[in-house]
């Protein structure tokens, strides 16, 4: 499996993307093999990596303006 923590947000949407387009095209051919759960369970660790990128944003301030109120 990939080293998704690697990559950026802008490569596992792609990735994302192309995985989902091989799922179902395997789903519509009926190929319920291997590959297919392989890809299937690739495909839930980029939205798992996905979803984890968005809470660490949700909770990371990225728009501090102020000091703090301590002196060093």
């Amino acid at each position: 499996m990939q080293d998704l923590q690697n990559l950026q947000t802008s490569q596992l949407v792609d990735l994302l993307a192309e995985k989902t387009t091989l799922l179902t095209a395997m789903f519509a051919g009926k190929k319920f093999g291997d590959e297919y759960e392989k890809h299937k369970l690739l495909l839930k660790a980029i939205q798992t990596e996905i979803d984890f990128r968005k809470t660490i944003a949700d909770i990371t301030p990225t728009n501090i303006n102020s000091s703090p109120d301590f002196t060093v």
